[in-house]
């Protein structure tokens, strides 16, 4: 179908390439494989029904019990995130030979995009209410950043609640620094007293039984517009523990059945970017850049996980 938004492939293939590595929503909520349609399903479970054992034993003439499976058909839908940049024709002209202008314009812009969903996904993953009731704010005396506390016991009890234990641990940067440099943590990992040093993720990743440590990064301004920069953590606040199945998380559309997963992302067709006169950019006019995508983070099984709050003093 003709669109009235122009396309450019050499600005799209920019705009599908920029990937900004402190960004971590791609490795916590996986993508699905592009949608054709922004329409999507998927299958919820009563957990109940998988953990309830019925009575198998039969009689030699009797019929043998019958059980239902029920499931929930969940329809959602993606939408649409993107932005745009006025570029007078005088920037083209007055920028230094051979460079790319609409293409690092692109870049920026796609990157605000994904800054944008960082911060979405930050919100839905650190947040109790995504845990269907598997959370919990730790005491003064339990937190990380307390040197005497047992923070090893703690991790160890909660990744034993979930009803599937999870794979995938997510800390913000301030709560990994002061889990990483505990002393329970290091006297297990390293084996001496504990007094000093550090542990890598990797480590971790071991010592826990973990597919993966990921620690999230990324800044973000806060400030109103016209303010001061007040730049702080997307991921803050606590530490989220998911049981991750990454191929049921890429499930074109339908995520169901035994492949099971904490969230995941749908993501309708690929990224988009192009460019175009506009004549109302400043005295000679100029270029109108617009790059963004359609996505949708989807929490499918709040029982999957288990989300720990202040892990360190607020």
């Amino acid at each position: 179908m003709p669109s009235p938004f122009p396309t450019d492939p050499q600005l799209t293939a920019i705009a599908v390439l920029v990937k900004n590595r402190q960004l971590i929503a791609d490795l916590v909520l996986p993508r699905t494989a592009p949608l054709k349609k922004s329409e999507f399903k998927y299958q919820k479970y009563p957990i109940e029904q998988q953990f309830t054992v019925p009575d198998s034993k039969v009689g030699r003439r009797s019929r043998v019990n019958q059980v239902e499976f029920k499931g929930e058909l969940v329809t959602d839908s993606t939408a649409d995130f993107g932005l745009e940049h006025p570029l007078p024709f005088s920037d083209e002209r007055d920028a230094p030979d051979n460079t790319n202008v609409e293409g690092m314009t692109t870049e920026w812009l796609m990157n605000l995009v994904l800054l944008g969903r960082e911060v979405r996904a930050a919100n839905l993953v650190f947040k109790a209410a995504s845990y269907g009731g598997n959370s919990e704010t730790v005491s003064a005396g339990d937190r990380f950043d307390d040197p005497t506390s047992d923070a090893l016991g703690l991790v160890l009890d909660v990744l034993d609640r979930p009803i599937m234990r999870p794979n995938v641990v997510t800390f913000g940067q301030s709560e990994w620094r002061a889990f990483r440099t505990h002393p329970a943590i290091v006297k297990a990992v390293h084996g001496n007293s504990g007094d000093s040093g550090a542990v890598t993720r990797e480590q971790v990743a071991d010592l826990l039984e973990l597919d993966k440590v990921l620690v999230g990064r990324s800044l973000v301004n806060i400030a109103k517009p016209g303010q001061a920069a007040n730049l702080n953590p997307c991921w803050r606040g606590g530490v989220s523990f998911i049981y991750q199945d990454e191929a049921a998380a890429k499930i074109a559309g339908v995520v169901e059945g035994a492949n099971v997963t904490f969230g995941f992302t749908a993501q309708t067709g690929e990224r988009v970017a192009g460019a175009w006169d506009d004549r109302n950019i400043g005295l000679r006019g100029g270029r109108m850049v617009r790059s963004g995508e359609t996505v949708k983070e989807v929490i499918c099984a709040p029982a999957l996980g288990f989300y720990l709050k202040d892990v360190i003093t607020p």
